[in-house]
């Protein structure tokens, strides 16, 4: 009897954590879960902002981000990817694409602003993010 009492709490322990997991894949396919998380991004890191965002978090575009730590900005104009969605499996974020039409690095120093732009930007190879 008990052996049978654990067996089906490990089968529910089973369906239950996959069907978490098969709801947050969801939730991050989704335009609201893209936007709870790009709030949460701009939350809890105040010097980011993220201007014109539409899409999913697995295919989407930002017409403008920027991050200003005051020493560095960091911008990329109309920036778009598409994440490969078999790698979330196995906990990494792997961009199949990345492409913007400009991307700026500014610092500051003593001796005045200097600037470095790339455009465009298209990144056809894999990114790994592990």
């Amino acid at each position: 009897m008990r052996t049978r009492g654990r067996l089906a709490l490990c089968a529910i322990l089973l369906v239950g954590t996959g069907l978490l997991a098969l709801g947050a894949v969801r939730f991050a396919g989704s335009e609201p879960g893209a936007a709870v998380v790009a709030a949460a991004l701009e939350r809890s890191i105040p010097a980011l902002r993220l201007e014109g965002r539409s899409g999913t978090l697995l295919q989407g575009r930002i017409a403008g981000l920027r991050f200003d730590d005051g020493q560095r900005v960091y911008a990329a104009e109309n920036l778009a990817w598409q994440l490969d969605p078999g790698c979330l499996g196995r906990f990494l974020l792997c961009l199949r694409t990345l492409t913007a039409d400009t991307v700026r690095l500014e610092t500051q120093s003593d001796g005045g602003a200097t600037a470095t732009e790339i455009t465009p930007l298209d990144l056809p190879l894999g990114v790994d993010v592990a």
